[in-house]
This record gives C-alpha cells, structure tokens and sequence, in this order.
C-alpha cells in the first residue's frame, strides 16, 4: 500500500524493528546485505535525552526507518527498553519531529 502511495507521490514513510518472522534467528545485517540497498545507522534523539541507533533506507520511494533489535524472533524482541524506544520514536513520528520524525 505504501508503495503504491509513493508511486502517485505522496511521502510514505515506515518505522519497524527488527523482530522477524525467519524460522531461526537471522542477524539484521544479512537480511540488509540480500536486499541490496544503501543503509545508513544513524542516530535518532529519543524525548527524555540520548539517541537509538536506527537504520535508515529507502525501498521502492518508502522511506524507512529500522530500530535494530538484540533478537530477530518475534518471541524475544523486542525487549522491554526496545520496545520503550520503538514507542518513544513512534511517538515523535506522530508528533511530526523534522523531515524523517526524528
């Protein structure tokens, strides 16, 4: 839906992290290196001070932004100061914090 979105021109944006739906445990970083798209780590300014590593691309004129996770199995991430950072980015997204919400 995104994709088609962007396509017509409108600014579609996606914030995930980095829970997988993989049989086993797959390292982030191998599952970037498959889709062969230029990724930036960059940080992010959280609300109450410090930053999140995020991973920052584009797919198909969507803008996405990855919150990387200690885990990639659904049943282990996000932990629970993960998913306090996912809420806290998600949060300044709504808001509309700068040109990719943070």
């Amino acid at each position: 839906m995104l994709e088609l979105l962007a396509i017509r021109g409108w600014d579609c944006r996606a914030l995930t992290c980095g829970a997988l739906d993989f049989q086993q445990e797959t390292p982030l970083d191998d599952v970037l290196a498959t889709i062969e798209r230029p990724a930036a780590r960059v940080g992010a300014g959280l609300s109450r001070g410090g930053d999140a590593e995020v991973i920052d691309l584009e797919l198909d004129g969507v803008r996405v932004t990855l919150l990387p996770t200690a885990f990639s199995r659904a049943e282990r991430a996000p932990s629970p100061r993960e998913a306090a950072m996912f809420l806290d980015l998600a949060s300044r997204c709504w808001n509309g914090f700068g040109p990719r919400c943070f």
